[in-house]
C-alpha cells in the first residue's frame, strides 16, 4: 500500500462506482477507477478517508482530499476486495506503513483512538510555525501561501499561518449545481475570502474547466483530447459572457482586499492581451455603474511548455507568474495525469523539468516579476530544496500542508547553514 496523503480515518466503507451518491455519515470511500467530482465536493465534509486502486498524485480528487486533510491510501485490488460495503474501517495513512483494518465496533476502538490522538498531538506541535516566516540565511523571504477550493477554507489558512492565497481555484464554485453562479454569488464568495485575508494577497484564478474538470450544465462539446482542447483561458475567451461575469465579480471584490487575477492555461500572448482588454472593459462598466474596485495585478499560470520556453515574451504583459507544475509536467511528457498507466511519467522530476522551472524564475526576476510554484511539488521536500536554490518567491500548497512546507523550508535553510559552517572550518 501507498499513502498519498497522511492521516487517520474511521467510518463506514462506501464503494463508489457507477453510483453517484455518498452517505451523509462518517464515510471511508473505496474507489476503483471511477469518481464523480461534483458529488465528492457535495459530501466532502462526511468523508473521513479514501482507499483507492488508482489515483494519480496530481488528480483533482487528491487535491481536494489534501485541501480537507482527508487521508488517502492506494491499495491493490485484492486488498480492496477484502472490504465489505457498510463495514467500519480504520485507516492509517502513514508514510512508513500505510494500511487499514476492518472493525466490528461502531466507534473508533481504543487502540486506534490512541494512534489518532498521537497524530493530532504531533500536528498541534507544528502550530508554533504559524507566525514564523521562511527567511534564508541571506535574507530571502519565501512566502508560504495556500491553494484553496472553497471560500470557507480561508479560516484554515489563517489558523496555519498561510501568508496569502496563491491560487483560489474558482471552478469548484461552479461544480455540484445545475446552473452558473451569477455575478452576485461569485462576488460574495470572492469578497468573503478577500475580507478574511485582510492585507494578505488573494490570487483568484479564473474558471479552469476542461480536462478532468467537467461541468455538465455548461454544455461543453465533448472532445477527443480534453486536456488539449477548450480548457482554461481558452474556454473563457470563447464564452465572454461567463468570463465577464466572473471578472466583474473579482474586480468588485478587489475593493475589500489585495486581490489579483490569475489566468489559467495560457498558451499564446494574444490570450493575455485579449483577456486584459476584456478586464479593461469590465472596469469601464463598473465605473459607469458606480461600483467600487481597485487596480488588480494580472498574472498567468505557466503550465504549457511553449509558454515556459518563451516566458520572456510574457514578462512585459504580466504582473506575476505562477508555475503550475501539475500540468507543466503532464504536457512536458505528453502523459495524461489522470491515467494511472502513465502515472510514472508525471511523478518524474528530471533535470529537464527543473531546468525549465529555473528558466521561468530567472526571467521573472530579471523583469522584477514575482514567481510562485503552485503544483504538488511545492510541498515535496526534495523539490523544495531545488526551488529554494532557484530563489523561488512563493510556494503555494494545500491548506493542510502549510505547516509541513514551512518546516521543510526552514529545515532546508538550516541544512544549508550547517553545510556552510562545516565548509568554512
Amino acid at each position: 500500500m501507498l499513502a498519498l496523503h497522511n492521516g487517520y480515518g474511521f467510518g463506514k466503507a462506501h464503494f463508489w462506482t457507477g453510483d453517484h451518491s455518498i452517505a451523509e455519515t462518517d464515510t471511508v470511500l473505496v474507489i476503483g477507477r471511477y469518481y464523480n467530482e461534483g458529488e465528492f465536493c457535495k459530501k466532502i465534509k462526511h468523508i473521513r478517508g479514501i482507499i483507492a486502486e488508482h489515483i494519480n498524485e496530481t488528480s483533482h480528487l487528491l487535491i481536494l482530499a489534501k485541501a480537507y486533510d482527508i487521508p488517502v491510501i492506494i491499495a491493490d485490488l485484492s486488498e480492496i476486495n477484502s472490504i465489505s460495503g457498510g463495514c467500519n474501517v480504520f485507516m492509517e495513512a502513514a508514510a512508513e506503513a500505510p494500511g487499514f483494518e476492518i472493525c466490528r465496533e461502531e466507534t473508533m476502538p481504543a487502540a486506534y483512538r490512541k494512534k489518532y490522538d498521537i497524530y493530532l498531538m504531533n500536528k498541534q506541535q507544528k502550530l508554533y510555525l504559524k507566525d514564523v516566516q521562511c527567511i534564508s540565511p541571506e535574507g530571502k523571504h519565501t512566502k508560504i501561501v495556500a491553494n484553496i477550493v472553497i471560500p470557507e477554507e480561508v479560516h484554515r489558512v489563517a489558523e496555519t499561518g498561510g501568508e496569502g492565497i496563491g491560487v483560489f481555484r474558482t471552478e469548484f464554485l461552479f461544480l455540484n449545481r445545475s446552473e452558473l453562479p451569477n455575478e452576485e454569488e461569485q462576488f460574495m464568495s470572492y469578497k468573503y475570502v478577500a475580507e478574511h485575508m485582510g492585507n494578505k494577497p488573494v490570487m483568484i484564478r479564473t474558471i479552469d474547466v476542461g480536462g478532468d474538470k467537467k461541468i455538465d450544465y455548461l454544455n461543453v462539446e465533448k472532445e477527443e483530447n480534453p486536456f488539449l482542447g477548450c480548457r482554461g483561458i481558452r474556454f473563457s475567451l470563447q464564452n465572454p459572457v461567463i468570463f465577464k461575469q466572473q471578472l466583474r465579480a473579482i474586480l468588485r471584490a478587489s475593493a475589500f482586499g489585495e486581490v489579483g487575477i490569475l489566468l489559467p492555461m495560457v498558451t499564446v500572448l494574444e490570450e493575455v492581451l485579449e483577456s486584459k482588454a476584456i478586464i479593461q472593459e469590465c472596469k469601464q462598466e463598473l465605473d459607469r455603474e458606480c461600483l467600487p474596485f481597485h487596480d488588480v495585478k494580472i498574472g498567468i499560470m505557466v503550465e504549457v511548455p511553449a509558454v515556459a520556453y518563451n516566458i520572456h515574451k510574457f514578462a512585459k504583459h504580466a504582473d506575476f507568474f505562477s508555475i503550475g507544475t501539475n500540468d507543466l509536467i503532464q504536457y512536458f511528457y505528453a502523459a495524461d495525469r489522470t491515467n494511472y498507466k502513465v502515472a510514472y511519467s508525471n511523478q518524474t522530476l528530471t533535470e529537464d523539468i527543473y531546468g525549465l522551472i529555473q528558466h521561468v524564475i530567472e526571467v521573472a526576476h530579471a523583469n522584477h516579476i514575482p514567481c510562485a510554484v503552485c503544483g504538488e511539488i511545492a510541498a515535496k521536500p526534495d523539490a523544495i530544496k531545488k526551488l529554494l536554490e532557484f530563489q523561488i518567491d512563493e510556494l503555494s500548497v494545500s491548506t493542510s500542508l502549510i505547516l509541513e512546507t514551512k518546516e521543510s523550508v526552514l529545515g532546508t535553510y538550516e541544512g544549508l547553514t550547517t553545510s556552510s559552517a562545516a565548509g568554512g572550518k
